[in-house]
């Protein structure tokens, strides 16, 4: 099950981390949101994922995170050659991921043969 992430922006609720630049990246690979707390969950954007003016992020599939507040500090920006770039966020980003509730009566006992 995918969960669903909290995103808030200089205080204000987003349903996507959209970020603005002047002109699409050249040879661009993709992009990645880094926090500072270990276990934050993995946002990218590729350069499909740029629209007027603005790179969308999504949730790379499987990697949402632990359960907890992240506070997003750098966009790091890989290139098509391997090289990567980071660039510091001015804005405030705060992403939390919420505890998915377990469900004992679904979990089987194992044994070894």
């Amino acid at each position: 099950m995918r969960q669903r992430l909290s995103i808030n922006v200089n205080g204000k609720r987003c349903s996507t981390l959209v970020l603005t630049v002047p002109a699409p990246i050249p040879n661009l690979r993709f992009l990645s949101i880094r926090c500072a707390e270990i276990g934050a969950p993995s946002l990218v954007a590729f350069g499909n994922d740029y629209d007027a003016g603005a790179y969308t992020f999504s949730p790379c599939s499987g990697m949402t995170g632990r359960p907890g507040t992240y506070r997003a500090n750098e966009v790091c920006i890989h290139y098509t050659d391997g090289s990567s770039a980071a660039s510091p966020l001015s804005d405030a980003i705060v992403i939390r991921v919420p505890a998915v509730q377990k469900r004992p009566e679904h979990v089987p006992s194992f044994t070894a043969r």
